[in-house]
């Protein structure tokens, strides 16, 4: 199945919606506004507790292309003791 280029370009517009509006979320929003923005990006949390680490992949979002949207970007993030 593939999508008439309209879908296609309101998926792009309104992804760059929500990415131009991201920083000021996570700065300046309300707490809720904060989780919601997070839930949306974050893709799984793996985390080793008797190695003391987490994991977060995160929805890799490129603006060239619409195939590569659900790419990962790993983040790794040490636990504090």
């Amino acid at each position: 199945m593939s999508l008439a280029q309209t879908q296609i370009n309101a998926i792009v517009t309104d992804a760059l919606q929500f990415i131009s509006g991201l920083k000021f979320t996570l700065t300046q929003g309300l707490p809720q506004e904060k989780l919601c923005a997070l839930r949306q990006c974050v893709e799984r949390i793996l985390i080793d507790k008797p190695g003391g680490s987490v994991i977060v992949q995160i929805k890799a979002v490129p603006a060239s292309t619409v195939q590569e949207v659900e790419e990962l970007a790993q983040v790794d993030a040490v636990v504090p003791q």
